[in-house]
């Protein structure tokens, strides 16, 4: 009998031991797990542990993620608690006790770790867009958003978030990209919103706190200009490309070159007709788009340049006149029709052939020549018209088969007409310069300097009338590349110093 009574005192004291047991940290068999949330934030490590109902307060334990042992930082009532005493790029790992009112252990977490990454200074600037033509660099219409902001110690990388502004619609803040450096250029932005951004450091699974939003910026784009004679050659036609997010677009004409420049339209559409023009006029034209928030810049990329005359093409009475340009055109698709295996014609013709006629010639070095002929006085359409095996709807449309209207003359017909002293640019070799950059190399002319002297020191060639008279102005261009040189334009102007 005693020592059924010593057996069962043993077994009622074992079980007294596990029950205390069961209440201290170490001993989290008998209470339930506790996944408390970390996060940085700007003040420090956010701690966000589960209310439980009968818990009074919360034992929270921390240790650096190299240390043995855990220390106790902070006994807290609220489910929430900041731990500012933390240091930028250190581990640190914690561990979180709930304690009832009895002093029980109500919850015990497993050991939680996060590395303390502080939030960046974020700056944001508009940097304007580069591009290459032909190994020459050139500043676009367009704009990417810099970012840039300081190290942050412990980031590993950093991601980036955005938000887009459109008028009065506004879009949360998503992650948009990351990136291991501490600059960010965004190219993925559309002209005419505005983008604000935030960054943030990231270690492995650790998230940094979020920076403070940046100034939002955006841009409109600029448009690019063209501008040609009209379908009935009693004025110019102006063409721009539309810009991503305009309502409308404003017109700028200017008479002096240049020099100053007066509203000509404000308009929904992508084109307008001048007739406000007249013969041997030169005028510079520019487009600005805009919507609600901007208003795009004005750029020597969106400035284009006409010398107005009646005509495109003129020759005299009997004369017979090679045009470069169409030629070059007509080698080039006979080039592809052969590189291809392709049928593919380009055809000329006259409208009034008893004024005109238009030929094809071929050449010694199996080459082609667009020839005019001047029949008698009066004036007429030269129409082209391109067929060929699976080209494109776009390429045999009629804005790509175009008419030009061709004058002939029993007088001497003038490319250009000066007075004494005038100095004008000689603006069909811009073109030329513009699209090759460096590698062209252009040569301009004049037959008799006593007349009409050429400026030839630059790629902007000038032009000065000297005396009255007639004269020629030559104009070459070769593309000069290291293993070969072609040959890119190689004809006339006639000019009159009156």
């Amino acid at each position: 009998m005693k020592k059924l009574k010593k057996a069962l005192c043993a077994a009622l004291c074992a079980a007294l031991i596990l029950s205390t047991a069961a209440l201290t940290p170490a001993s989290a068999a008998s209470v339930r797990l506790m996944i408390p949330k970390l996060s940085n934030t700007k003040k420090g490590i956010q701690i966000n542990m589960k209310k439980i109902k009968g818990v009074k307060k919360y034992i929270i334990r921390r240790k650096l993620s190299n240390a043995k042992k855990y220390k106790v930082i902070k006994t807290v009532r609220l489910h929430t608690f900041i731990d500012k005493k933390v240091k930028a790029g250190k581990k640190y790992v914690y561990s979180i006790e709930a304690v009832k009112k009895n002093g029980a252990s109500a919850a015990q977490s497993g050991p939680r770790a996060i590395t303390r990454l502080k939030a960046p200074k974020v700056k944001a600037s508009l940097k304007k867009d580069v591009y290459e033509y032909y190994g020459t660099t050139e500043l676009g219409g367009t704009y990417s958003p810099a970012l840039s902001w300081n190290k942050v110690k412990g980031a590993k990388k950093y991601e980036i978030f955005r938000q887009t502004i459109t008028g009065k619609s506004k879009s949360e803040f998503k992650k948009y990209d990351s990136t291991k450096k501490t600059k960010y250029e965004d190219y993925g932005t559309d002209s005419g919103s505005y983008y604000s951004y935030m960054v943030r450091a990231v270690n492995g699974k650790s998230k940094g706190a979020f920076s403070s939003a940046t100034a939002k910026k955006g841009y409109m784009e600029a448009t690019y200009t063209t501008v040609t004679l009209n379908k009935e050659c009693d004025g110019v036609t102006v063409d721009w490309e539309g810009s991503t997010g305009a309502r409308g677009y404003k017109v700028y004409k200017s008479t002096d070159k240049g020099k100053t420049f007066t509203l000509l339209k404000n308009t929904t559409a992508t084109t307008i007709e001048d007739k406000d023009v007249k013969i041997d006029g030169v005028y510079f034209y520019y487009v600005l788009a805009y919507n609600s928030d901007f208003i795009s810049k004005k750029s020597e990329t969106n400035v284009a340049k006409i010398r107005f005359k009646d005509y495109v093409y003129a020759v005299q009475v009997g004369e017979e006149k090679v045009d470069p340009m169409l030629s070059k055109l007509y080698n080039q698709y006979m080039l592809l029709g052969k590189m291809t295996n392709t049928d593919y014609h380009m055809e000329f013709t006259s409208d009034d052939e008893s004024i005109a006629k238009v030929e094809i010639r071929e050449n010694d070095d199996n080459t082609y020549s667009v020839v005019f002929k001047g029949i008698k006085e009066g004036c007429t359409y030269i129409s082209r018209k391109v067929t060929g095996e699976s080209l494109s709807e776009s390429v045999l449309s009629a804005s790509n088969n175009p008419k030009a209207k061709i004058k002939v003359s029993a007088e001497p017909v003038y490319d250009i007409r000066l007075k004494a002293g005038e100095t004008d640019e000689f603006y069909e070799a811009d073109g030329l310069n513009y699209y090759y950059g460096d590698f062209l190399k252009t040569t301009v002319t004049s037959s008799d300097e006593s007349v009409v002297k050429v400026n030839n020191d630059s790629g902007t060639f000038t032009i000065t009338g000297m005396s009255a008279g007639e004269a020629t102005i030559s104009l070459k261009a070769v593309m000069d590349l290291e293993t070969v040189k072609t040959e890119v334009a190689n004809y006339e102007f006639k000019i009159l110093v009156e």
